[in-house]
C-alpha cells in the first residue's frame, strides 16, 4: 500500500545539521561576551573608563540563560532527533510527529478539510509517536516525571475528543490540544527533578518499539476531496483486519496510503501543536517556512551578539 502524502505530495526537506553548528557558534560567542563583560575583564580590556564595560554587562547578563537554552535544545535535538541510518529503521518519534503534523495540516477550515485532517492525524502513528517522543525527552532529562504526567493527561483528553468518530471535528488538533491544556490542572504527584539516564545515547530502542508502520493516516470517502494532491492513493479496498482497523479513527497506527492527503500551509509540532518538545515532543524534518523562521532567529541572535561585542570592544 502506498503511504499518504501531503504538501504537494512531497515530504518536508531533510533536517540540516547547519542550525546545530550555528547554534554552537552563537553560544560560544554569547558566553565569550558574558565573560569579557565582567568588571575584572572589562578593566583588563579597557582600563579607563570602566563604564562601557558595565553597560555591556547589563546587556550581556540576560543572554546567559539564552545561551544555556540553546545548548539544551542542541542536546535535545541530538539525542531525540538523530538521523535515520537505514531504510526500514524506526524513525525517531520526535521527528515523525512533526512530519505528520506538517503533512496533515488542513487546506481550509471547512468540514471536509477538517475531516481530512482528522483522518490523517487519527489513523496514522501520530498518537503512538507522541508519547514515545515524550519518553525520549524524559529519558534524557529534558522532562520531569510530573511533566510527563501532565502532558499525557492533556494528550489523552485532546485525542479522545478530536478522534471521536461520532463527532465531526470543528477545529484543528493543535487548537483542541491548546484548549485542553489551558484548563488542565497540573498533577500533584511525580518527581519534579529531571535526570539524564542515557547521556548521549540516541538509539530509539532505548525508549520505543514501533508495533506498526509509522506515518500519516489514510484519507477516505468524501474527505479525500479536500486533499491537495492525488499523487499517492490506495490501490485496493480493505481486505484484512489490519486494513479494517486503519479505517477507524483510533485503530492501529498504520500509515497505509489512500486517497491523497494534501494538506499544505501551516507547520507541524515545533509548530502550533504543543508537542512534548516545544511544550512537550520535536523534529528533524521541517517545512520551508520553519527553516526560514529559524534562519531569521539566528540572524537576530548573531546581530544582537555583534552589537554587544561592539559595545565591549
Amino acid at each position: 500500500m502506498a503511504r499518504s502524502a501531503m504538501l504537494a505530495g512531497s515530504m518536508p526537506p531533510a533536517y540540516s545539521a547547519t542550525p546545530n553548528i550555528l547554534r554552537r557558534l552563537v553560544v560560544l560567542l554569547l558566553l565569550t561576551v558574558v565573560g569579557i563583560s565582567s568588571p575584572a575583564a572589562a578593566a583588563s580590556h579597557h582600563p579607563a573608563p570602566a563604564a562601557p564595560g558595565r553597560a555591556a554587562a547589563r546587556w550581556a547578563a540576560p543572554l546567559a540563560p539564552v545561551a544555556a537554552a540553546i545548548l539544551r535544545r542542541d542536546y535535545q535535538d541530538s539525542v531525540c532527533k538523530p538521523a535515520t541510518r537505514q531504510v526500514g529503521d524506526t524513525v525517531p518519534p520526535c521527528v515523525e510527529i512533526e512530519t505528520i503534523e506538517t503533512m496533515c495540516t488542513p487546506n481550509g477550515t471547512g468540514p471536509l478539510f477538517l475531516a481530512a485532517h482528522q483522518q490523517c492525524m487519527c489513523r496514522g502513528s501520530y498518537f503512538a509517536d507522541w508519547p514515545a517522543c515524550l519518553s525520549c525527552l524524559f529519558l534524557h532529562g529534558q522532562r520531569t516525571e510530573r511533566d510527563v504526567g501532565q502532558y499525557m493527561g492533556v494528550l489523552a483528553a485532546a485525542s479522545s475528543s478530536f478522534c471521536d468518530a461520532a463527532a465531526a471535528p470543528t477545529a484543528e488538533f493543535a487548537s483542541v490540544f491548546a484548549a485542553v491544556q489551558a484548563t488542565a490542572a497540573p498533577p500533584a504527584t511525580g518527581a519534579t527533578v529531571a535526570s539524564d539516564r542515557a547521556p548521549g545515547q540516541t538509539a530509539v530502542s532505548l525508549y520505543y518499539t514501533a508495533t506498526a508502520r509509522q506515518g500519516p493516516g489514510r484519507i477516505t470517502g468524501d474527505a479525500a476531496l479536500a486533499t491537495a494532491t492525488a499523487l499517492l492513493t490506495a490501490t485496493r479496498a480493505p481486505t484484512s483486519a489490519q486494513d479494517a482497523a486503519d479505517d477507524s479513527p483510533l485503530g492501529t497506527k498504520s500509515a497505509k496510503g489512500s486517497g491523497t492527503v494534501g494538506v499544505g500551509g501551516k507547520g507541524g509540532p515545533a509548530s502550533t501543536t504543543a508537542t512534548p518538545a516545544a511544550s512537550g515532543p520535536s523534529s528533524s524534518t521541517e517545512s520551508n517556512a520553519a527553516l526560514f523562521g529559524r534562519a531569521m532567529d539566528w540572524c537576530f541572535l548573531v546581530g544582537t551578539a555583534g552589537a554587544i561585542v561592539a559595545l565591549v570592544l
